[in-house]
């Protein structure tokens, strides 16, 4: 028992925890979709612009989006990028009118923990609804803390 205690009082100090939980971010106008160009809050011209946080985040974590989209004009085509990152996530025309469903993988130390942009741009005349959209991401943090809302 005694060689136990010394191993663990020697050892221990080598090493420490490091708290890693899996965090997500879901884009609330999302739920019903949004269509670009379009009306709806958000959207300027042919893009669609959501701001969001991601409290906590580990920066050499990769992070995953996750979304729906679907033409609403014949070859749409869509791009879509984060402002800190010169590369888009994906590229992609329409060649039917069905609804399509993506996740990619988004490289470490582009999303930072306030003030990200993702940028959702319809080209080539078309329209195409948004919808679902999810950011999973490696977080440092257990709790993460809310400004109270206050409804009158």
């Amino acid at each position: 028992m005694s060689l136990l205690r010394s191993l663990r009082a020697n050892v221990s100090p080598l090493f420490f925890e490091e708290t890693r939980v899996s965090r997500y971010v879901v884009l609330g106008d999302s739920a019903v979709g949004i269509t670009a160009p379009g009306q709806a809050p958000g959207v300027v011209g042919s893009q669609w612009a959501p701001r969001f946080d991601a409290p906590g985040i580990v920066p050499g974590a990769h992070a995953v989006i996750y979304f729906g989209a679907k033409p609403e004009t014949e070859a749409a085509t869509f791009s879509v990028r984060l402002t800190r990152s010169p590369e888009h996530l994906m590229i992609h025309k329409f060649t039917d009118g069905s609804p399509h469903s993506w996740h990619q993988i988004i490289r470490p130390h582009v999303l930072t923990e306030v003030d990200n942009e993702l940028i959702f741009n319809v080209s080539s005349d078309g329209r195409v609804t948004f919808s679902d959209v999810v950011i999973l991401y490696t977080s440092d943090r257990l709790t993460i803390s809310k400004p109270p809302v206050i409804k009158q």
